[in-house]
This record gives C-alpha cells, structure tokens and sequence, in this order.
C-alpha cells in the first residue's frame, strides 16, 4: 500500500471531519468514512444538512479534488492536499461561497451501525 492508500476498495475507513462556513462556524460530519485507493476518495457521511457521499481523486502530490453530493440537494467542491498521515484539509465551494474543511482518517473500518441510514447516492449521468 502507498501513502495514498487506506486500505482494500471500497473498504471505508471511520474518519472525522468538519467544515467551517461564516454564519455556521464549525460544523461537524459524523458519522463518515472515507476511503482511498488508486488515486480515487471515496465516502459517505451526514452532517447538519444532509446525508451524503464524497467522490473524488488524490494525485501522487497528495492534491485532493472532492465532490460532495447531499441527497436531493446541492453539490460542494472541495480542494486541498493530503498531509500523507492520514489527514486532508482545504477549502470548499460552493455558489461564491466557500470556507475550511478538514477529514482525518482513522485506523478501523467503519461500522454499519455507524452508517446507518446513510445510502449511497448515485452520480448523475455524464452527459
């Protein structure tokens, strides 16, 4: 495994991550897991907004382009770099708007009772 691999595909890793916008400060999203093999991010989660899933890629630089996508409701792009710990952090998009995020992989995988009622959202088709 490189250090840009947190373990088998599509096996999620338990994380903890948040993002910070100016009226909201910092916001939580948990339950998450996340994970990433081959240059491709990976996740679902819940915070105060929605449930949702993360999909994106890693490059060998550690830069990380993640789209968020909530249930029947918007998209946020988020960017930033891998640390090669463990740990991602930036800056994320949306409309104008943007603010600091970070995700901190840790060492379990994550649990269903965790994730429960979390489903998987598929991506729109590509056009």
């Amino acid at each position: 495994m490189n250090g840009h691999e947190s373990g088998a595909a599509g096996a999620g890793r338990r994380a903890q991550g948040w993002w910070e916008q100016k009226h909201r400060g910092r916001q939580p999203m948990e339950p998450l897991s996340l994970s990433i093999s081959a240059g491709v991010v990976r996740g679902q989660g819940r915070d105060l907004v929605a449930p949702f899933t993360l999909e994106g890629t890693i490059d060998a630089r550690g830069a990380v382009a993640i789209v968020k996508r909530y249930r029947n409701a918007h998209v946020v792009h988020y960017v930033g770099m891998y640390d090669g710990e463990g740990g991602l952090a930036g800056r994320w998009h949306l409309d104008g708007d943007e603010g600091r995020w970070q995700i901190v992989l840790r060492g379990d995988a994550a649990g269903a009772a965790e994730l429960d009622g979390v489903e998987a959202i598929e991506p729109p088709p590509r056009s």
